[in-house]
């Protein structure tokens, strides 16, 4: 298959514009054309010894998580490791493609995998990911008595199966008067529909919130994940189930109180790779990521909250040689070869 067929494939597959603005994705290394591509390889991360195993594989193409180029490169010498993966790719003709956050942030994607192994539950995106180029999209905002919320929440049910409602949100918290917030975004259809049930049902408009936006949420897809178990689950279980998911022996706890292992989660707020920017003040009662910082994990403690860390790659890993690569196979039409890396692996190792 043509090398730029490979990339409009992979571009509908994961649209860059998923990526955050700060990362560097999509293709990164093109050889000169023609440049058929027979044999493509997966990895985490673009090293030195994953590129001598794709040379000896005959690998027309890497498809690497994590972009070999990121920072700027001013010159490209064998002075560096970066600038002597790349200088090597290009001599034996490999293009080289990175989706990075496009996968991250993806429905059905490296997150939505990682947080698969908490069982059943809801979830929606820590930063939901709107599609700038799309607008006539509206957000409602409103507070239900709780004797009410039942009922309400069948009706947005009906609307959001027939697709006349793109998200809805429902706040744990209950206001002074026992109200609870609803967040609704819809169409603008679907906005007059569900105004019409509104005042079916009630009789009050003063607490009730019209707001236009200027871009498309797309449903399930940004950054990070909350997932809000069906039933509460003890920490020891979601601990067992995370190492059998990423098939680790020891993982890394943080909490501030006695005998730990019994708590109760209801909350699992998830981020594969490096989560502590993107979890600062996030409310769970858990945070299931690879890294964070000392400090970030010192203030999640402080503020009642668990910390499961798996290390960077060990949340990614699994998702790009399993699941990634049987989706490629079916996207590609099982015409180019797809394989992993053998050497690729955390650099980091308990001991």
């Amino acid at each position: 298959m043509e090398l730029q067929e490979v990339v409009v494939k992979l571009e509908r597959f994961g649209p860059n514009s998923l990526a955050e603005k700060w990362d560097n994705v999509g293709l990164l290394v093109e050889p000169s054309k023609p440049h058929l591509v027979r044999k493509l390889m997966i990895t985490n991360d673009l090293t030195e010894a994953v590129l001598k195993e794709s040379i000896a594989e005959k690998a027309d193409m890497i498809l690497s998580y994590h972009p070999p180029i990121f920072a700027p490169l001013k010159k490209l010498t064998n002075s560096s490791v970066k600038e002597r993966i790349l200088v090597s790719a290009i001599e034996n003709r490999i293009a080289v493609y990175s989706p990075h956050t496009i996968y991250d942030s993806l429905k059905g994607g490296v997150t939505d995998w990682l947080a698969s192994c908490l069982g059943e539950y809801t979830t929606q995106p820590v930063i939901p990911f709107f599609d700038e180029s799309a607008s006539g999209y509206y957000k409602l905002e409103m507070y239900i008595s709780k004797d009410k919320q039942h009922n309400w929440s069948e009706v947005l049910n009906n609307y959001n199966k027939e697709n006349s409602v793109q998200d809805i949100i429902v706040s744990d918290l209950v206001d002074p008067k026992g109200c609870v917030k609803y967040g609704i975004t819809c169409s603008r259809s679907g906005m007059f529909q569900i105004l019409d049930s509104y005042h079916e049902m009630f009789d009050r408009n003063d607490n009730l919130q019209i707001t236009k936006l200027s871009s498309k949420p797309i449903l399930g897809t940004g950054s990070g994940r909350i997932c809000r178990l069906v039933e509460p689950v003890s920490l020891q279980i979601l601990i067992a189930q995370v190492k059998k998911h990423l098939n680790l022996s020891s993982l890394r706890l943080a909490a501030d109180f006695y005998k730990p292992l019994s708590k109760l989660i209801r909350t699992v707020a998830v981020v594969a790779g490096a989560g502590g920017s993107l979890l600062k003040g996030v409310k769970a009662d858990l945070y299931l990521t690879g890294e964070m910082s000392h400090h970030d994990v010192l203030a999640a403690v402080a503020s009642g909250t668990c910390v499961l860390l798996c290390d960077h790659t060990n949340t990614e890993r699994g998702y790009l040689f399993n699941k990634l690569k049987l989706d490629l196979g079916s996207l590609l039409d099982n015409r180019i070869e797809i394989i992993t890396s053998k050497v690729d692996g955390d650099p980091l190792a308990v001991i």
